[in-house]
């Protein structure tokens, strides 16, 4: 899971440099993979739970980290080509599904939530 949201993170920031460099259809293929380790890493979390191992650092971590990519797909929304928005838009449900799971879990393990500044 660590290792899943590692590889999350540094095709996310990948992504962003490639739209910014002016390359948007690999920028977007990265994104769809980084969302897709993010997704991967909360699967492996939510495996290790029903195996019961303490999982509360990861969802917290968990949390974070999909609202750090929630924020910066909505910094490549405000430089994305106009053919490449609507992706961007529905991929952007990825992390927001994320911090809705985890921090769901973390309230039932009756753990601190981070503060949520989108309203999702």
């Amino acid at each position: 899971a660590d290792l899943n949201l590692l590889f999350a993170d540094k095709r996310l920031a990948s992504s962003k440099l490639l739209f910014e460099i002016g390359e948007p259809e690999l920028g977007f293929a990265t994104l769809i993979k980084a969302e897709g380790y993010l997704v991967r890493a909360k699967e492996m979390e939510e495996e290790n739970r029903k195996s019961g191992l303490d999982t509360g650092d990861m969802l917290n971590r968990l949390t974070k980290a999909s609202m750090k990519h929630a924020y910066v797909i909505e910094e490549i929304l405000t430089i994305a080509p106009e053919d490449a928005i609507a992706g961007v838009v529905e991929t952007a449900n990825i992390p927001k599904g994320v911090y809705l799971e985890s921090s769901g879990h973390l309230r039932e393990l009756q753990l601190p939530v981070s503060e949520n500044p989108f309203g999702w």
